[in-house]
């Protein structure tokens, strides 16, 4: 069996163990929301032909969208060639029962510097805009809007819910 053959077994398998997702939505969508605003470290994924990249990166969850603050780097030129990215938000393992983490696909882009979404993201992380625009450097804003939430959370089977959860997002 070639690697291609191997990769869509895989593919095939998943689907028959397809992650029941019955939690509804609006429930789910809260508990997401709750889970990425009490924290604020993640693992950014980017990717490139066959460059992959995994960086540890601060975030600010604001408006239903992930932003990153940085000076630039190799997940920069990913993002500008490939804006599909994958997030990996999570706890600290402890034990099968305290399982808790949201992995996010979605699509990065840059914010225009300093424009009001801009101005907004650095004001809510506490940076005075001002002071921002006389720097030696440029802070940049990376934008990742979600398009599907897959969760893993341990507690849900307390309250009869399966505890892999899948939600699709959609625009408004």
């Amino acid at each position: 069996m070639d690697e291609s053959e191997i990769s869509n077994k895989a593919l095939q398998i998943k689907s028959i163990f397809k992650d029941n997702s019955d939690m509804p939505a609006d429930i789910l969508k809260m508990k997401i929301e709750d889970f990425l605003l009490k924290h604020n470290t993640c693992t950014l994924c980017t990717a490139h032909e066959n460059k992959v990249r995994a960086t540890p990166i601060e975030y600010k969850y604001l408006n239903q969208a992930i932003y990153f603050i940085s000076e630039g780097g190799e997940k920069f030129a990913h993002i500008y060639v490939n804006p599909h990215v994958s997030i990996a938000v999570y706890e600290n393992y402890k034990d099968f029962k305290s399982l808790a983490g949201v992995q996010i696909s979605g699509t990065a882009i840059l914010v225009e510097r300093f424009s009001n979404e801009y101005n907004t993201v650095m004001k809510n992380r506490g940076l005075n805009i001002e002071n921002l625009k006389n720097m030696p450097i440029y802070l940049n804003v990376i934008k990742v809007k979600p398009n599907k939430y897959e969760v893993l959370f341990s507690d849900f089977s307390k309250e009869d819910y399966n505890v892999k959860q899948v939600l699709q997002c959609f625009d408004d």
